[in-house]
């Protein structure tokens, strides 16, 4: 980890190939790092404290990372080949389910961060903890059916479908998702779009709080 020390703002692929969980563990320190370069009074040789670990600024980079990592997975053709060929496509289509689970988690993790920031404490608070993106989007602005719906969709992966092949509880889950779906005929562009607008909305917003 020592190249990363000596520069906390460069990405370094090398390094996660040596390390990945070490590396990945390491957003907090940067910020610390970048923190005591500005003059800000911080130690980054002090363990990490929780303050440190729930700075606004990571809420909203985890959201952004969270984001450009479910688009990728979102816009790839995921190649199944090396198995048998009556499991290629249940593959394939839990793929996708997994990567919308990661979308889900991008928006829910950014609509929190402007909870942080609005709130002005260093924790989330209790009543946030939860991941139904549509409740936490609401304040941001006004969404139409289909965008509601969309948000709708994210929760129910990120609470199961994007995990498991079944939800805990409610067998009619399942069914929802595909009624809500053909109802409102959404598109990975249409998906894309309201994603995109959330996470402009929660720029704004947190633009708004700091400017303030």
């Amino acid at each position: 980890m020592d190249a990363i020390m000596l520069d906390p703002l460069e990405p370094n692929r090398e390094s996660f190939k040596a390390d990945p969980f070490g590396y990945a563990s390491l957003a907090a320190l940067r910020w610390k790092m970048i923190s005591e370069m500005n003059g800000s009074g911080e130690d980054s040789e002090d363990p990490l404290s929780m303050d440190d670990l729930n700075q606004p600024v990571l809420w909203l980079c985890q959201g952004q990372a969270m984001t450009v990592a479910a688009t990728t997975l979102l816009r790839s053709d995921p190649d199944f080949s090396s198995w048998t060929d009556i499991l290629r496509g249940i593959l394939h289509s839990q793929f996708y389910a997994a990567a919308l689970m990661l979308l889900g988690y991008s928006l829910e993790i950014s609509c929190k961060a402007v909870v942080v920031l609005e709130s002005g404490s260093s924790c989330l608070p209790k009543q946030h903890r939860h991941h139904r993106v549509r409740e936490l989007a609401a304040p941001l602005g006004d969404f139409s059916e289909k965008e509601k719906a969309i948000l709708e969709l994210l929760s129910e992966h990120s609470y199961w479908a994007g995990r498991y092949p079944s939800p805990a509880q409610a067998t009619d889950q399942h069914q929802m998702i595909l009624t809500l779906s053909e109802h409102h005929e959404i598109s990975a562009k249409d998906l894309l779009d309201t994603a995109g607008r959330v996470q402009t909305l929660c720029g704004e917003r947190i633009g708004k709080i700091i400017g303030s």
